[in-house]
């Protein structure tokens, strides 16, 4: 990664711009490709649209050059590149996505988050079980 440099920045997805909930929402770029077949992230089942990998922690986040990230924000499908209308077929600006400057990156911590319910990392449309040292197999609908 490029942890740590300066006039770096994240990529966080917030969603699609008709509002359709994704499972990409809330989280971050690790890395994207548009012209590549993706892995859903929960069932391991091919997603032809694009290839797409992200994190709910932006610790684990790439950093991008501001330059880079907007190229790479509005990258064309090589194998599908003109959309039905006539416009350039760019997959990610289906979303809406904010850059967030990168800072340094913390060091890693000793101390763990207490056993509870949080923001299910896999899947943010579900809750899933911490048990304060790992992910168990538990989940529930937010």
């Amino acid at each position: 990664m490029n942890a740590g440099r300066s006039g770096r920045c994240t990529i966080r997805i917030d969603g699609l711009l008709d509002g359709t909930p994704t499972i990409f929402d809330g989280q971050y770029v690790i890395e994207y490709d548009p012209s590549r077949v993706g892995t859903n992230p929960e069932t391991g089942a091919p997603v032809p649209l694009f290839h797409l990998v992200t994190t709910p922690d932006i610790d684990r986040a790439t950093r991008f050059g501001l330059a880079e990230a907007v190229h790479l924000y509005r990258a064309v499908d090589q194998r599908d590149p003109v959309r039905d209308d006539g416009e350039p077929n760019r997959p990610l600006t289906a979303f809406t996505v904010e850059f967030e400057p990168a800072g340094e990156v913390p060091a890693p911590t000793t101390q763990r988050a207490p056993a509870a319910w949080y923001v299910d990392p896999g899947n943010p449309q579900y809750w899933r079980w911490w048990d304060g040292t790992t992910w168990t197999t538990h989940t529930a609908p937010r």
